[in-house]
């Protein structure tokens, strides 16, 4: 997902999104978490259990706790409030960027250490200003997190004049398409490409598959629309540098001589689509993971902003995952 999502082309989607049949795709982000069921489910448009959406036959994953006997004892989960936070730090970065640093819950930064974890920030008490931020790096011991954003409208520039306070949402974790497989991956071999904005996932995602004794290799697609570099880890990881469609040869030689078991792809369409394509040219296919890329208002699938169509089904993609 392209964090924050106030300018984006038309179309933008990762390119394997219309490829996953419904059946594969329609699995509840929140399901079996302390924030279901959400409020979806009274309005029978829960995204997991068929029964609460009026049909006749259970055909759930099973997240682990039947969600429709939860509702009968408790009728909602928990609701993400938005909470204000004291600003810690707060920078204009080399490449003017801005870092904010702010003071959050023990059990917030934990959360929000899983890779695609986003927040929605604001500056004052108006949720008209909410606008999510990729998490870039989240420290429960320091009870610390990190956001790092461009100047691009109305809510950033607000964002920007805070007043030592900031109004934060969350904790959010669907960013990312193709999450399971990198909750998955332990002592895997993982490629992350990845250029523009998408490029504030990266810190998070690659500390979480270190953690799991993935090994990683970063190529960082030229020019970037943020500049991680110095929050990667980068004692344990390889980076690379390289300019897209130019070095699309050299992607391929470098995917071809890792052989990796997981490749991650984040950026516009046409990065997407060319590490799509690139991926099945390898002699033996990986796993794929994108980041998520579509409209968000709410970040709770009610407003309707986030639907695609999938297979003649609308699909509330902020809370759906594969």
């Amino acid at each position: 997902m392209a964090f924050p999502v106030e300018r984006r082309e038309h179309g933008h989607r990762a390119p394997f999104h219309s490829d996953i049949p419904p059946g594969d795709r329609l699995s509840c982000v929140d399901a079996g978490s302390r924030y279901c069921p959400c409020a979806l489910a009274p309005l029978g448009e829960c995204i997991e259990c068929s029964l609460m959406r009026g049909e006749a036959i259970c055909a759930c994953r099973w997240p682990g706790a039947c969600i429709l006997e939860h509702a009968k004892w408790r009728e909602q989960g928990e609701v993400r409030q938005s909470r204000l936070v004291p600003v810690l730090r707060s920078a204009v970065r080399p490449d003017g960027t801005i870092a904010l640093t702010v003071r959050v819950s023990p059990l917030l930064a934990a959360e929000l250490q899983s890779p695609g974890s986003f927040v929605f920030a604001r500056r004052d008490d108006n949720p008209h200003f909410d606008a999510p931020f990729a998490v870039i790096q989240a420290s429960p011991a320091k009870r610390e997190l990190t956001l790092v954003f461009r100047t691009l409208g109305p809510k950033t520039k607000s964002l920007r004049t805070h007043d030592g306070f900031i109004w934060l949402r969350g904790p959010y974790w669907n960013g990312i398409a193709g999450r399971g497989f990198i909750d998955a991956a332990c002592g895997k071999k993982c490629l992350l490409v990845a250029g523009g904005v998408s490029v504030a996932i990266l810190p998070n995602l690659a500390a979480s598959l270190l953690r799991r004794s993935n090994s990683v290799t970063v190529v960082l697609a030229l020019p970037l629309g943020l500049h991680v570099s110095d929050f990667l880890p980068q004692e344990a990881i390889e980076t690379v540098e390289m300019s897209f469609p130019e070095d699309r040869p050299r992607l391929l030689a470098l995917m071809k001589d890792r052989s990796p078991d997981l490749v991650f792809g984040g950026g516009g369409r046409l990065l997407q689509l060319m590490v799509n394509e690139l991926v099945g040219e390898l002699p033996v296919m990986p796993d794929k993971a994108f980041a998520q890329d579509h409209n968000m208002c709410c970040g709770e699938g009610i407003c309707g902003a986030c639907i695609e169509m999938v297979k003649g089904k609308p699909v509330r993609t902020c809370k759906t995952m594969r």
